[in-house]
């Protein structure tokens, strides 16, 4: 199986970083599920400050009641009836001491204790009985001065009606302003994505633009790093013979279409073999050839290259010289500018038997070894001195031999 770590999306500068499409997938539905336990997790805490705020008012009217009550044979009466124009159910004192054996009218929530009452304060309670009510149980200090548990019962229906529209109140309230951040959020990751992607497709434009300035192995170079070594290729090297006799009798468009159609034909038959250009050279170019297989293919592309650029008929002919060796390939840079190309002797050989290759001809050391396939007819060896060179080259001149079937004195006309 393939690992995703290197998989050619992983590593595509060219696709954009998807910003939405995660944002959507998992961030959005784990905060809305995030949103939807603070919800629950606050409506809960809400409701408990309701019941805890509801036993602390009622508690303070149980110190009321038991001031309007007094302290006489009279007071439980008394507090019946200021408890019902309270609206309550029922209030009723108990002795703290005694809550658990206690029978009263108006009874306390199963499990109350006094100690309960003096530690925690008003104590609260839900009665879901035939008639469900709210209690709530405060110690108080009578009159006498002698401490008494007072016991109260409330309508549930409109304690609850009370209760649940502060916690949705809250609770709405809370949703509305997550939610109105949510949008906000989405809004701005799909601006992010748009703008994302528009960068992005800059990027991808800019840097096609910028390619088509360097070599295959330039953009492999730039995009993995490099560093400098020895490599063994083919070098071929293709030039307009006496372009600069052409350019200076010929407009500046005629100069520029006809460096440009022998760059084309020279850039298809490299290619198309299997090279790369390394470089242009104004009227002529450098390319080289790797592998295994960089003899044939270098020579099927010179063939190819003046078959082609006869049959165009360029104003100018050109020559085509194809040498091997050793190069350094480095990068060579200055300030910010910097080049990614072959170096060494066997480029300056290379680039001399071109300047001494005839219009239509193909010039390599005498020693080259042609693919049996090409139809190519080779001159007598010839001893070449080179500039710069000490020692002399053993050379042949090679012309693509006439089409199979042509008459005679009909040749490709290079």
């Amino acid at each position: 199986m393939s690992d995703p770590r290197h998989s050619p999306q992983a590593h595509d500068p060219s696709a954009p970083f998807s910003l939405r499409r995660p944002f959507v997938l998992i961030v959005l539905p784990a905060l809305c599920l995030a949103l939807g336990g603070l919800l629950v997790a606050v409506s809960t805490a809400i409701t408990g400050s309701v019941e805890s705020a509801f036993a602390a008012e009622v508690a303070g009217q149980h110190r009321r009641l038991l001031v309007a009550a007094g302290d006489g044979p009279e007071a439980p009466a008394a507090l019946a009836d200021e408890a019902a124009e309270l609206g309550y159910l029922c209030a009723a004192m108990l002795d703290p001491a005694d809550l658990a054996a206690a029978e009263s009218t108006c009874p306390p929530p199963a499990g109350i204790t006094a100690e309960e009452l003096a530690e925690h304060g008003p104590l609260f309670a839900e009665d879901p009985g035939p008639e469900p009510a709210w209690i709530v149980a405060s110690l108080q200090t009578a009159a006498s001065g002698a401490p008494v548990a007072l016991i109260s019962r409330h309508p549930a229906a409109a304690a609850e009606t009370r209760l649940r529209g502060v916690a949705l109140g809250w609770t709405l309230g809370l949703a509305a302003v997550f939610l109105g951040a949510l949008a906000l959020a989405l809004r701005l990751v799909i601006r992010a994505q748009h703008e994302i992607d528009r960068r992005t497709a800059a990027l991808v434009e800019a840097r096609a633009a910028v390619a088509r300035f360097a070599s295959a192995h330039a953009r492999r170079a730039a995009s993995a790093g490099h560093r400098a070594r020895r490599v063994q290729a083919v070098l071929l090297f293709p030039d307009i013979r006496d372009f600069s006799g052409f350019a200076d009798r010929a407009s500046p468009e005629a100069a520029a279409a006809l460096a440009g159609d022998a760059a084309r034909i020279g850039m298809e038959a490299v290619l198309a073999h299997g090279g790369d250009v390394d470089r242009l050279l104004g009227d002529g170019m450098m390319a080289r050839f790797d592998g295994e297989r960089r003899q044939d293919q270098a020579w099927a592309a010179a063939e190819a290259l003046l078959r082609a650029a006869a049959a165009r008929g360029l104003p100018r002919r050109i020559g085509v010289s194809v040498h091997e060796g050793e190069a350094v390939e480095a990068t060579i840079a200055a300030g910010d500018r910097a080049d990614f190309t072959l170096l060494g002797q066997s480029v300056n050989i290379g680039a001399r038997l071109c300047a001494a290759a005839g219009p239509g001809e193909i010039v390599a050391e005498a020693q080259a070894t042609l693919p049996e396939a090409l139809r190519l007819e080779a001159g007598a060896v010839e001893t070449l001195a080179l500039k710069g060179h000490r020692d002399a080259v053993a050379i042949r001149r090679f012309r693509p031999a006439p089409a199979r079937g042509a008459a005679e004195g009909e040749g490709t006309g290079l």
